[in-house]
C-alpha cells in the first residue's frame, strides 16, 4: 500500500515534469533533465489533459477480480499440502512420489473416516 507522503510526491513530480516541459518548451530536454522517457512524459500529458490531477496517480493496471482466479478449494488444499508435507511447486505440479504417496494417505484416511 503506498502512504500518502509517497503518493503526494510520485503526483508533485509528475507535474513538475510537464511544468517544466511546457516552460522550456522542449519535450526532449526535460525528458532528458528528469530522467524520464518520451514514451511516458506523453502518456503522463494525455493523461492529465484528459483527467487532470486525477490522471496523474498511479494506479493498480491488474484487475481487482479476475474471471480465471484459481477456486478458494484449489487453493486452500494447495496450501494445506505445501505447510502439512512441505512439498515444493515441482512436485505438486509433475506429481511426484510424495504427492502421489500424498494423496493415498490422504483417501486412506477418508476411507477410515467413513
Amino acid at each position: 500500500m503506498i502512504k500518502t507522503h509517497q503518493f503526494r510526491r510520485d503526483v508533485d513530480h509528475k507535474l513538475r515534469v510537464l511544468n517544466h516541459a511546457d516552460q522550456i518548451g522542449d519535450v526532449g530536454k526535460a525528458c532528458r533533465y528528469f530522467g524520464v522517457g518520451q514514451a511516458k512524459f506523453q502518456s503522463l500529458r494525455t493523461a492529465y489533459r484528459q483527467h487532470g490531477l486525477a490522471g496523474s496517480e498511479n494506479r493498480k493496471t491488474a484487475p481487482k477480480n479476475p474471471a480465471n482466479r484459481t477456486a478458494p478449494e484449489i487453493v486452500k488444499k494447495v496450501l494445506h499440502l505445501r505447510k502439512t508435507y512441505h512439498l515444493g511447486p515441482n512436485c505438486l505440479i509433475l506429481g511426484c512420489g510424495a504427492a502421489i504417496n500424498v494423496r493415498a494417505r490422504d483417501n486412506q484416511d477418508e476411507n477410515a473416516a467413513s
